[in-house]
This record gives C-alpha cells, structure tokens and sequence, in this order.
C-alpha cells in the first residue's frame, strides 16, 4: 500500500527554521512529505468529481513533483504559506487586452478557492491560509467578553482624541492593526510595539490615519506562549533593565531571563475559547503579568515565530508537531 504524505505549504523567507526543523522530525519518524513555497505553483491537472468525492491531480512547478489530492496526502500544515493555484492553461494566457485577463482571472479565482477549500477541508489541518487575517481590535473586544484582561484600547485618528486617551491612561503605546512587517525582496522591515510621547503626538498633523493604541501596563514579567490544539507551551520573559514597549527591544548588557512558565487553569480555559471563537488550531498568544498580578492578554498572532521559546525552555514543539502531521485525523487537545 502507498504510503500517504503531509503536505507543508510555508513561505521559506519568513520562517524557514522552523519548517526544517519539523521536516527533520517527519524524516526521524520515517514519514514522507512535500512542501511548497510561496514562490511555487500547485498546478491542478485534473478534478475528478464524483457523487462521494473529489479526486484532484495536482503537480508543483517547479519542482515537477505530482500527486493526487486526497488519495496521496496524509495531513496538511500551513505555516505562513498562501498556495499559488493555477492551471496548465492559465500559466500560457498571452492576452494584450487587461479586461480579458480581470474576466479570466476572476473565473479561475472560483476554482481556486475551491480547491483551497478542499485541501483545507483534510482531516488532520494545522493552520489555514487566511489565518494571518484575524482582526487584532475585535479579537479584544472578544476576549474581554470572554473575561480576559486586555489593556484599554482605542482607534484613533486625531491628535485632540490622541491626547484626551493619554490624559485617561497615562503611558500609552501603538502597533500595528493589521501586519506589522514590510518584505521587500530579501529584507524584512518592522516597526513592532512602540511608545507614543508627547512630543511625537506635538509632531503629528491635526488628523491622521485611523490607528491602535492602547495603554503601556507596567509588568512583573511577559508571557509568550503556542498554543496548539489546546495545549499551551508558556516562556516567561523577566526584563531586568527598565522596561519596554516591546519585549523584542532587548538590551545586550542586561539580557532577560527565558523560563518555562505554567498558565493558570482557568486562564487556559479562557484562552482556549478564544483560539475556539477565532476558529485558531495553532498561534502565538502574548500575555503580560502586571504589577497588580493579574494577566494581561496583548495580541494573538496566528503565524507567531516558536522556535527560540521551544528551544530555550526544552519544549520540542517542532516534535510535537511532526507526530501531530504523521496521525490520520486530528486530535482536538493534546492533554
């Protein structure tokens, strides 16, 4: 009998450490797999419908690798992939006229995100293409109708409302609301979580882009955490110079201290329902413990990195995952 294979689907400028190390953990465990970037085609030869299935041929260029979908495929794992489907046909359109090519590409565009349906419907799925599109504002509003602690928030627009939320909150920081980075060929430009001060907001113009801000909560220690299928694998970050923004801000003379932290009971409980509502198998969830000791949820990141928090605290998460991949079908909690 052929033995089925996990499908990765991963953009290699962006995390490819951690696609490797659990493709070497599928190698270990003797499982077959192929995986393909964003800079690839997934060309569909061939859809056989029937009345209990869909049989579909696919081959990636340009690697000219073929199999058949879901007769060949195992499980499937998105990690910050987008699949580039396409056809034979599509790949040799020559048309001069933009209004032919907007029809046709809004014809294929049908059958593509069928297919994408397809895949994505797999018994064993880890992470979706559209994951990354979660909203950061309503996914607060949420969670504090679930009984997290979030920090206050606003979206604000002009430096008159900007300086009233300052007066209410004190310190106050900004980040991004939708993706925090810019990739421009092989670098990658981020800006992360940055304090607001008075003299940036005398800088401003009267009105500006609609933007995120909330209030800077002052913190025992910060909490990374991946979540998968209902487990959580927790770093605590303790900062011993004075503290930042962004955690990220680390100071080469006073580095912080990464330890394996356990969550609160309840707090998971919480957590997981929000990953539930979010319909989120798998992501990176950013927590603080606040002077007044109570936890503080920041952002979820559906493509959060997690290989030097796995690392560090000798979590294996990588391994976890490729046993997760070499299952027929899925287990919704790994407790």
């Amino acid at each position: 009998m052929k033995k089925k294979l996990v499908l990765i689907n991963s953009d290699s400028s962006i995390d490819e450490n951690n696609v490797v190390i659990v493709i070497d953990w599928l190698d270990y465990y003797k499982q077959g797999w192929i995986k393909i970037n964003n800079t690839e085609k997934l060309v569909v030869l061939n859809i056989n419908q029937t009345d209990l299935s869909d049989d579909i041929e696919f081959k990636i260029l340009p690697q000219k690798i073929s199999f058949k979908y879901p007769e060949d495929i195992l499980s499937y794992w998105c990690r910050n992939g987008k699949l580039q489907i396409a056809s034979e046909s599509t790949l040799q359109l020559n048309i001069n006229h933009d209004y032919s090519i907007n029809y046709l590409s809004k014809e294929f565009k049908v059958v593509s995100e069928f297919l994408l349906n397809r895949i994505e419907a797999i018994e064993n799925r880890i992470g979706r293409q559209n994951d990354y599109l979660i909203n950061k504002y309503q996914t607060l509003e949420i969670a504090k109708v679930l009984g997290l602690n979030i920090p206050r928030t606003k979206i604000i627009f002009s430096v008159n409302e900007l300086r009233k939320f300052k007066s209410n909150v004190g310190r106050i920081i900004t980040k991004a609301l939708n993706v925090s980075s810019i990739s421009e060929g092989e670098y990658l430009y981020t800006k992360g979580t940055v304090e607001v001060t008075e003299a940036e907001i005398s800088d401003l113009k009267t009105i500006f882009l609609p933007s995120l801000f909330q209030e800077f909560i002052e913190s025992k220690f910060e909490i990374r955490v991946f979540y998968l299928r209902s487990h959580f694998y927790s770093t605590g970050i303790i900062s011993f110079g004075s503290q930042s923004a962004d955690s990220r801000d680390i100071d080469p003379r006073v580095p912080p201290r990464f330890v394996p932290i356990a969550l609160p009971a309840n707090l998971k409980l919480k957590l997981s329902k929000l990953m539930n509502r979010l319909n989120l198998d798998s992501g990176s969830i950013d927590l603080l413990y606040s002077n007044s000791n109570e936890f503080v949820l920041l952002e979820i990141n559906p493509m959060g990195q997690f290989s030097f928090y796995s690392y560090i605290c000798n979590y294996y998460v990588e391994k976890i995952i490729a046993i997760e991949l070499c299952k027929k079908t899925r287990n919704p909690g790994l407790d």
